[in-house]
């Protein structure tokens, strides 16, 4: 239950609430489970409070401070959270299903297993954000950056993140069919185990990415930078890799049956192992031939034994 002391402070007005943190800047007010829904909260100091399973379907907190707030199974449906500052914040299974999150600051909040549905996320900052099971269809992602977040076992099926800022974050064992990824940056990003089932990586940048055991089946990823990465494991079985970086890569006991892999850079790359049947003899000599590339035991529709040696 709510302060009394605290939800009437509240209820004289904003201007009133501020000066009351300013002079006692040290307390921790306690608006648990209050009914707040509808109430203009327009850049009131809410840094610190506790609003655990609180109402605030369709209120204005636009501009408001609640860094450091304790929010976990609050209710904030259509809520107005444009260019608030939630930094730190605990928004743990809250329901955000159609707020507006446009331009709000997120670094390092908790959203685990938080409702998203037809939120408006739009250049907002989620670095290093926990994102783990949350729902996302639906959501406007447009210029979010997401940074170093934390987005593991998290559905992002048929989304649009084209250009998205996804550098360091955690993808393990997302589920990412058929999103549109293109020209994203997703360096050093960890996704192993994830689903990138028919995923579009065009010119995207994957440097340095931890792909391990991915399933690439059907992805496209002409002109996508993956220099260093490392996609042992992985299946890239029918994928396009037209024009992409591989140089430096680890791609060993990969699946690479019946992918596209013209004008592909393989400089220093480990195919060792790697599984290209499918693919037309006269490429993988080609491939074969390229400086500094562990071929060896690669899995071919021709008899090993006409394999050239490297």
């Amino acid at each position: 239950m709510a302060n009394k002391k605290h939800f009437g402070m509240l209820k004289q007005g904003i201007d009133e609430w501020n000066r009351w943190r300013q002079r006692y800047h040290n307390s921790s007010p306690d608006l648990a489970n209050a009914d707040l829904a509808g109430v203009d909260l327009r850049n009131a100091d809410l840094k610190g409070v506790d609003f655990s399973g609180a109402n605030f379907n369709g209120a204005n907190l636009s501009g408001a401070d609640l860094s450091d707030a304790f929010l976990g199974s609050a209710t904030l449906c259509c809520a107005d959270l444009n260019h608030a500052r939630l930094n730190r914040t605990n928004l743990s299974h809250t329901d955000l299903s159609g707020a507006n999150l446009s331009r709000a600051r997120l670094y390092r909040a908790n959203l685990k297993g938080a409702n998203l549905k037809d939120a408006d996320l739009s250049y907002a900052v989620l670095s290093r954000a926990t994102l783990n099971f949350v729902e996302l269809s639906g959501t406007n992602l447009t210029g979010t950056i997401l940074s170093d977040a934390d987005l593991s076992s998290t559905d992002l099926s048929g989304m649009d993140l084209r250009g998205m800022n996804l550098n360091f974050s955690n993808l393990a064992y997302c589920n990412l069919s058929r999103t549109d990824l293109t020209g994203a940056i997703l360096r050093k990003a960890n996704l192993r185990y994830a689903n990138l089932t028919a995923t579009n990586f065009v010119s995207a940048n994957l440097t340095g990415s931890d792909l391990k055991h991915a399933r690439l089946r059907w992805a496209n990823l002409a002109h996508a930078d993956l220099s260093h990465a490392d996609l042992r494991w992985a299946d890239l079985s029918d994928a396009v890799l037209s024009y992409a970086d591989f140089s430096g890569a680890w791609l060993a006991r990969a699946g690479l049956c019946r992918a596209t892999l013209d004008n592909v850079i393989w400089t220093g790359a480990d195919l060792h192992g790697a599984d290209l049947r499918g693919v037309p003899w006269l490429l993988i000599m080609e491939i074969t031939l390229h400086l500094n590339i562990n071929a060896a035991h690669i899995l071919w529709d021709q008899a090993s034994e006409d394999m050239p040696e490297k």
